[in-house]
């Protein structure tokens, strides 16, 4: 492992302050992310180590891991394999929205973007149901038969049932209800991965996507709004249950 050099970073920790005890992942992230927007550290910087950002917030290495990942989704800081974590520019039109938005500040705020990623998901599903062609339908159909063998590794369906939502949206034709599901998605990420805790919720996730698909396979709009409105009643209540 390098080693790790003083400057910027140490000035950057002199500033953090205790937080207080059952400091969730969100939470910290919104710390790292207003000192980051004022504190000494600038793009190219190296970012204090998970343990001595963990010493110093008065946190768990898993939390600050966690808010670690979510600023690097949002184009904040680059992680290196062996060689640390770094300050990097803005890489997307979104971001300052995405700021705006108050990255993860609360319980309110995640529940009203909860509901602007259901909206957009079942847009998503009328939209494809109307313009997908015969190879996003055949991509689907091999995601579904994928999380099938997948099963009961619930670790394993995680990114194969958040792919399946992917396909759906970039088949729907819209790029902008693409990118802004991708917002929504990138916000919610802390959470995201751990929406499938047990073999049940990804057996129900699965049962949910093949109804979503059978509506596409027909090119039938109202089965399609449906089946997604229904599948985001019950994955925004597996959600809402993990934070």
């Amino acid at each position: 492992m390098p080693a790790y050099a003083s400057g910027p970073a140490d000035e950057f920790l002199q500033e953090m302050s205790t937080l207080p005890r059952g400091t969730t992942a969100a939470e910290v992230a919104q710390h790292l992310l207003a000192h980051f927007g004022t504190g000494p550290l600038s793009t190219g910087d190296r970012v204090p180590p998970e343990r001595a950002l963990a010493e110093k917030l008065g946190v768990g290495r898993s939390a600050v891991r966690e808010a670690l990942a979510a600023l690097e989704l949002l184009g904040l800081v680059e992680v290196r394999p062996g060689a640390g974590t770094y300050v990097r520019g803005t890489t997307s039109d979104l971001l300052p929205k995405t700021l705006t938005w108050g990255m993860l500040l609360g319980e309110h705020d995640t529940q009203q973007l909860l509901e602007v990623r259901s909206a957009l998901e079942v847009e998503a599903a009328r939209l494809a149901a109307e313009r997908a062609d015969e190879q996003a339908i055949g991509l689907l159909q091999d995601n579904i038969e994928s999380m099938r063998e997948a099963l009961p590794d619930v670790q394993k369906t995680i990114p194969i049932d958040y792919r399946f939502h992917v396909i759906l949206v970039d088949s729907c034709g819209n790029t902008l209800t693409a990118d802004m599901l991708r917002t929504c998605r990138t916000l919610l990420s802390i959470w995201m991965d751990r929406a499938l805790s047990s073999v049940a919720d990804a057996v129900e996730s699965l049962g949910e996507h093949e109804k979503i698909l059978r509506a596409l396979e027909k090119h039938d709009v109202e089965a399609a709004e449906q089946a997604m409105r229904a599948h985001m009643r019950t994955a925004t209540k597996r959600l809402t249950a993990q934070m």
